[in-house]
């Protein structure tokens, strides 16, 4: 998709990296246009890592590029990562 912009998450496995994780945004997005990553916020119990990733140019709802975030994050006890809901 056109300039939709996709966020990859890969984990160190002894000398390689292996995928684990992909997220692609629609059509003229730009989801990874900015992106911030947070340690230890053990929400619950739940989240080891998280990730915050910007999409400048979504139009969520019908509003036109209003852009939004999209919240990632490790679940420990589930073994993989996963999307907040806001």
């Amino acid at each position: 998709k056109q300039d939709a912009g996709a966020v990859h998450i890969y984990e160190r496995k002894g000398d390689k990296l292996e995928l684990v994780h992909e997220l692609y945004g629609n059509k003229f997005d730009g989801l990874g246009a900015s992106v911030a990553v947070a340690r230890g916020t053990n929400q619950g119990g739940d989240n080891d890592e998280m990730l915050v990733v910007g999409a400048p140019r979504a139009s969520p709802n019908g509003k036109t590029n209003a852009g939004l975030v999209k919240i990632l994050y490790y679940n420990s006890r589930k073994g993989k990562w996963m999307q907040k809901r806001i």
